[in-house]
């Protein structure tokens, strides 16, 4: 477990069992790529699921379409993205050209969020964060688990605000699975979010400096 993901750890219980066991040679012949370090290692620990019924991790496992399973496939757009950064117009190339857009999560509020696959090395790939809805989009240079991370922090040092995120030590990973199970059972997985709030965030020190950034 590298660094990255053990502070991540530390603010945000993983499940009992993960249950996805990705075969990730078969994921990366199938896409012909491989993806980021970090990635591999949060699904290999967390999998597939979502914090505080906002922020859903996406699957990077093709397979049949599961209704409730969002698959990284479902979120890579196949053409051209017209997108805003600092007001500027910019075009991402469709899939699988260089320079496209692979997804990794979405949320409920219309933020999608993908990495640029600008050039060789996965780990470097910047992570593209984009309002669907007006096309308004934010380059950054940071894994997709210190941008998890970062956002569980005070909203001030957020690398993006994600509105009802509740942040550490408040937020909750819950497995897609896991919520499955529940719901058939007649319980609400996200019952603890009725009694909280997004202003009880920051009681954990998370931006970039405290975490070490790029360690």
């Amino acid at each position: 477990m590298n660094s990255s993901l053990r502070r991540l750890v530390d603010v945000l219980s993983p499940p009992g069992n993960p249950q996805e066991n990705v075969d990730w040679q078969a994921v990366e012949r199938r896409w012909k790529v491989s993806f980021p370090r970090d990635f591999r290692e949060f699904m290999d620990a967390y999998g597939r699921g979502t914090i505080d019924n906002v922020l859903t991790i996406a699957t990077p496992v093709d397979g049949e379409l599961t209704p409730g399973v969002l698959r990284c496939r479902d979120l890579t757009p196949i053409a051209n993205t017209e997108s805003r950064i600092d007001g500027y117009k910019f075009w991402y190339p469709a899939w699988p050209q260089m320079g496209s857009l692979v997804g990794w999560g979405t949320t409920g509020t219309g933020v999608d969020l993908f990495w640029c696959m600008r050039g060789e090395d996965p780990d470097l790939w910047p992570l593209v964060v984009r309002n669907h809805r007006g096309g308004a989009a934010k380059e950054l240079f940071m894994g997709m688990v210190e941008f998890i991370t970062l956002t569980l922090g005070d909203r001030h040092h957020r690398p993006f605000d994600i509105p009802d995120i509740l942040g550490a030590p408040h937020s909750r990973f819950i497995h897609a699975e896991d919520e499955r199970r529940l719901m058939s059972e007649g319980a609400d997985p996200w019952e603890y979010l009725v009694n909280s709030t997004s202003s009880e965030a920051g009681e954990v020190n998370l931006d970039r400096a405290s975490l070490g950034a790029g360690s």
